[in-house]
């Protein structure tokens, strides 16, 4: 596949981002570990300064709220299946997948909380909630 920004054919709210090394080096980012380069990073393209400090904030959130990476991954699939967010569904539901399995991961896709640990069935009960 080629790298560099991609057209979004019209199709998106948004122009390709700048042709630049930050750019290039995030969608080959992409190509190298997805196959495909994501459109949230086809989002940050456009202001790639501003994608680390929204990752510290985010970490340190995480940090605060002594959330694990599976704790996080269950509350954003929960919340990405609440609103019906396919692209989020299916990227935070992989993640989660590999943490906990593919039957917990669709379970928590589907709103099934019955099969899952009271920490994990807390954690999705709210995100559901706050989504909704």
């Amino acid at each position: 596949m080629e790298s560099g920004p991609v057209s979004d054919g019209g199709a998106g709210f948004l122009t390709a981002p700048p042709d630049t090394p930050a750019t290039r080096a995030a969608f080959d980012d992409d190509l190298a570990g997805n196959g495909y380069v994501m459109e949230l990073t086809r989002v940050w393209a456009h202001q790639p300064d501003l994608q680390p400090a929204l990752g510290a904030l985010l970490g340190a959130a995480t940090e605060a709220g002594e959330l694990s990476y599976r704790d996080r991954a269950v509350l954003i699939a929960a919340t990405a299946s609440a609103i019906g967010d396919p692209y989020c569904g299916t990227a935070w539901g992989s993640r989660l997948a590999g943490e906990v399995g593919d039957d917990v991961a669709a379970a928590v896709l589907r709103g099934d909380d019955d099969a899952r640990d009271p920490r994990s069935r807390a954690l999705s009960g709210w995100a559901r909630r706050v989504a909704a």
